[in-house]
């Protein structure tokens, strides 16, 4: 009904009249009241869990180790299968599931939970960036010993 309601355009920023007949509004449902209040533009929160999965495998990409990807891989995946349940539930595309809408969502142990995922998923990128920079360095090195070595063997005496 909130979807039905909202249309394209939305009620406006706290227009929406079904939250009042919903038992959880706020947490739960607020894909729904999203969609309700600002329309086709709330769309953008599906957008965001987009290009946060692609992103995801950008970064899994670039492990050199498996673990790390796996890690990326599992964390990332659940992020945004919960995201997709909580949107398919406000639609009304999916059974009631419970599951909040991360980062969006009223909820504490959710808020924990994906504060943590996605603090691992950022030291996993950093770390990929500290490795290419020290292979960058070492191969700088190796280079640099191996211009000495020949300048050594070229030398007569």
């Amino acid at each position: 009904m909130a979807i039905f309601h909202g249309g394209q355009t939305g009620q406006g920023p706290g227009g929406s009249q079904v939250r009042n007949h919903m038992a959880a509004a706020y947490n739960d449902f607020i894909f729904a009241i999203m969609v309700e209040e600002y329309g086709w533009i709330s769309f953008i929160v599906v957008l965001a869990y987009m290009v946060f999965a692609g992103r995801a495998g950008v970064i899994m990409r670039q492990c050199k180790r498996t673990y790390p990807a796996f890690i990326v891989a599992g964390l990332s995946l659940m992020f945004v299968m919960q995201a997709f349940i909580n949107m398919g539930v406000s639609s009304g595309l999916l059974p009631v599931t419970g599951q909040t809408l991360p980062w969006v969502s009223m909820g504490g142990t959710s808020t924990l939970f994906t504060a943590f995922s996605l603090g691992c998923v950022l030291r996993v990128s950093y770390q990929n960036k500290l490795e290419e920079e020290n292979s960058v360095e070492e191969d700088d090195i190796e280079s640099e010993v191996q211009d000495e070595d020949h300048a050594f063997a070229d030398m007569s005496y």
